[in-house]
């Protein structure tokens, strides 16, 4: 349909390579990858977990939707305490709660019920980094950067995703099942401690600077 009106005019995208945007935002780019290294773990070898711990095939389904509805349900809390605090103290809150509830996934595998409340709840903490990450790279960069940064994250969070998978196949393989949400605590207590890291190396941005994580 033709219009009166003129087309909205769009600002060409600024290119940015991988190294400047780890310079940027160190602290983001890990975080997509660690998003990715422990989702890909959940996604790619949760199933393989579970049947190795004799659930039936409904448990096993049971178990993968609670933690996609996990992920669903703690968006906008999270989100909503990204917009009103330290971002990044958000993101390393969420990082050492996803230490602690894969730890407690690990203690409490032998109580189905409780597992499963546990992995609800990992699931919201874990599928929230790369949002976090992703809107924390956002606030350092201008809006003609947004496509560039966003091109790049998606590949590091892709690399983590398959690395990750592997490794953690690979160890269970040699250690079995037991060692797979220790091994998913100890990724996200190492981006915790990375973040605590960044913290003494480099300023909050200032509250009024943050971009928004939900609008």
């Amino acid at each position: 349909f033709l219009s009166s009106r003129k087309a909205p005019k769009f600002d060409e995208p600024e290119t940015l390579s991988l190294k400047r945007l780890y310079k940027i935002s160190p602290f983001g780019l890990i975080g997509t990858f660690a998003s990715g290294a422990i989702t890909g773990a959940i996604f790619g070898l949760g199933a393989v977990y579970a049947s190795g711990a004799d659930m039936t095939l409904s448990q096993i389904s049971t178990f993968m939707a609670l933690y996609i509805a996990g992920g669903a349900a703690f968006q906008i809390p999270i989100g909503w305490a990204s917009d009103h605090y330290d971002r990044r103290i958000v993101i390393i809150m969420v990082a050492l709660l996803a230490t602690l509830i894969s730890m407690g996934c690990f203690i409490a595998s032998s109580e189905p019920y409780i597992l499963n409340i546990l992995f609800f709840i990992f699931g919201g903490l874990s599928l929230s980094i790369y949002s976090l990450s992703m809107t924390h790279i956002n606030d350092h960069l201008t809006a003609r950067q947004y496509v560039a940064a966003g091109s790049s994250a998606i590949l590091v969070n892709g690399v983590g995703a398959s690395t990750g998978h592997v490794a953690i196949s690979v160890l269970m393989s040699f250690f079995g099942n037991a060692v797979y949400f220790p091994i998913i605590s100890a990724l996200s207590l190492a981006f915790f401690l990375y973040g605590v890291n960044r913290m003494f190396k480099r300023g909050a941005i200032p509250m009024e600077d943050q971009g928004d994580y939900m609008k």
